[in-house]
């Protein structure tokens, strides 16, 4: 387990976490990461809507894509809302070890979720087998 705070796995969740590795290298998310700490205060700052904070009670549609591929069918790339991804990984990022916990004790699951902070994903690891993921683009 890493001694690592729930600020930092937020900040590389947001960082590496928000664009498909596909996409070309302009599509990055460093300044969403670089910024974290003053995003999540100007959100806690908003009134609360419906007893929620108020970042909870945004929605939006996603943007959707495509990306023209050689002699194949364009590949289609979805994007959400920055602000709802903000929220979704602060609430994993802050719940964490929970989580990990529950999966280690789960008997569905075979591979516990691990936290890679060296690589780009959460990887699932299993006997020291672990997913592919891309390397972090910054």
């Amino acid at each position: 387990m890493s001694a690592k705070s729930a600020t930092e796995r937020h900040k590389k969740f947001l960082r590496d976490g928000f664009f498909a590795p596909e996409l070309p290298p302009a599509f990055n998310s460093y300044n969403l990461s670089k910024h974290r700490d003053l995003l999540a205060k100007k959100f806690a700052a908003l009134p609360k809507k419906n007893n929620l904070e108020a970042i909870y009670s945004y929605t939006s549609k996603p943007a959707i894509f495509r990306f023209p591929r050689f002699l194949n069918a364009d590949r289609r790339h979805v994007v959400v809302n920055p602000i709802g991804f903000f929220a979704l990984s602060k609430l994993i990022a802050d719940n964490y070890i929970q989580l990990r916990k529950a999966a280690r004790k789960s008997i569905v699951s075979a591979t516990p979720p691990m936290f890679d902070w060296e690589g780009r994903w959460l990887r699932a690891g299993l006997d020291g087998c672990v997913a592919a993921g891309a390397p972090s683009r910054g």
